[in-house]
């Protein structure tokens, strides 16, 4: 029954989208290593070329050995393979911080109309909706996984949403596969293993994961239109100013960050961190800051912006295209050649000199960022930029008075 609905299904969606490429996340577990048989055994009706991609998280003794088993089983399917490995600690918060970490490798690697291929089931929705019922959640955690959304240049597919666990295990029994056994799905310290165990086992009888993941469809359904709505109130902008907000009835305060973040790709907040943020907002006079999945939600006078919670990297050596870990990329546009033989460099605040402003004063930096109301928080993430030792450009505030010509683009992180 898998083989025949995962079948008609998935060349559906090609035939619909005709990928440029599938880009397969294999952990090697029992899920992950039957989606990528299943895309063996369809292999010549497959229009598109398939990469299988393995994340380290780098918190495991086994993860390398792991790897090399998904290794085996690309190559075993005539498909390309590589290993990305992440330095995370496993803390607290390991499991939703691994969780935006997998999915910016993705983004990064997901060509253009290319789709991401995941192993999410049934089982899987279920057990998300009831941790998210746990805590407290709203449609944004209740609702449904999609089994198709957009996702970086392409998609993101889920074709055995609506396939169980035993289904898939019945599939891999059926064909003696072999796959990674991770003894951290056991271990029930992980609130997701103890919901699988103490509540959705002993419900079996009843279909209990098959229910709840059909009510999340429903609140999918709720939360669609939720968002239309609220498209168009939060648009396109990276940053969310309060106006829009403050247009609205406060019962959708809550809503409209919640939506601007996961447009973001964040994950949803905690409800109790995110209530006491909205009342920061509306009290606090200039700035103020919520924290999590390694980004800092700051209140900056009369916007929201997102920040990487980790500071900027140092300086990297000038380039006309200059990547910066922590601030994004900077592109110095019309660059002549005598411009860039002269002695530039990147830096950030603390910096000596003074800068000359458009009305022709000339300010010490720190004065300049109070005069500005510039956030404590945003000064050493602002990238400034010397030429000949004058400062000839600083990030959000523009160029000096004696570099008209300079143009720059930023492209935040």
């Amino acid at each position: 029954m898998l083989a025949q609905i995962y079948l008609e299904k998935f060349l559906s969606w090609q035939e619909d989208f005709q990928p440029s490429e599938y880009l397969l996340a294999c952990s090697g577990g029992c899920d992950s290593a039957v989606l990528l048989r299943g895309l063996f055994e369809i292999k010549e009706k497959l229009t598109a070329p398939v990469r299988v991609v393995y994340i380290n998280h780098g918190w495991c003794e086994q993860a390398a050995d792991w790897g090399r088993a998904v290794e085996k089983m690309a190559a075993d399917c005539g498909f390309s393979f590589f290993a990305v490995r992440l330095n995370l600690s496993a803390n607290q918060n390991a499991e939703a911080v691994a969780r935006v970490a997998r999915y910016r490798v993705f983004s990064e690697n997901l060509a253009d109309r290319a789709v991401l291929l995941t192993a999410h089931h049934q089982d899987d929705q279920a057990e998300t909706f009831l941790i998210n019922l746990l805590r407290a959640s709203g449609l944004d955690g209740l609702s449904a996984m999609p089994e198709r959304k957009k996702f970086g240049l392409g998609e993101h597919w889920r074709p055995f949403l609506h396939i169980s666990r035993a289904e898939i295990a019945e599939f891999a029994r059926a064909r003696n596969l072999q796959f990674v056994e991770d003894p951290s799905n056991s271990d029930e310290k992980y609130l997701r293993n103890r919901i699988r165990k103490s509540v959705l086992a002993p419900l079996a009888d009843l279909q209990a994961a098959r229910q709840i993941a059909k009510s999340a469809e429903i609140l999918a359904d709720a939360r669609a239109m939720q968002e239309y709505f609220l498209d168009g109130i939060v648009g396109s902008a990276r940053d969310l100013h309060l106006s829009k907000i403050r247009a609205c009835p406060e019962y959708l305060h809550l809503s409209l960050i919640r939506y601007w973040l996961a447009k973001q790709n964040l994950p949803p907040p905690p409800n109790k961190r995110l209530c006491e943020f909205v009342r920061q907002i509306w009290t606090s006079e200039l700035y103020c800051q919520m924290s999590y999945a390694e980004k800092i939600i700051l209140k900056n006078r009369e916007k929201l912006q997102i920040l990487p919670e980790k500071n900027p990297a140092t300086a990297p050596k000038f380039q006309r295209d200059t990547y910066w870990e922590g601030i994004g990329w900077l592109k110095i546009l019309d660059a002549r050649d005598e411009f860039l033989e002269q002695e530039i460099s990147w830096n950030l605040f603390p910096i000596q000199g003074r800068f000359l402003s458009q009305d022709g004063e000339s300010e010490k930096i720190k004065e300049l960022f109070r005069k500005k109301q510039i956030a404590p928080l945003l000064r050493r993430r602002l990238p400034i930029l010397q030429i000949n030792g004058e400062i000839a450009w600083i990030g959000d505030i523009g160029n000096s008075r004696n570099f008209p010509d300079l143009k720059i683009v930023w492209e935040k992180e």
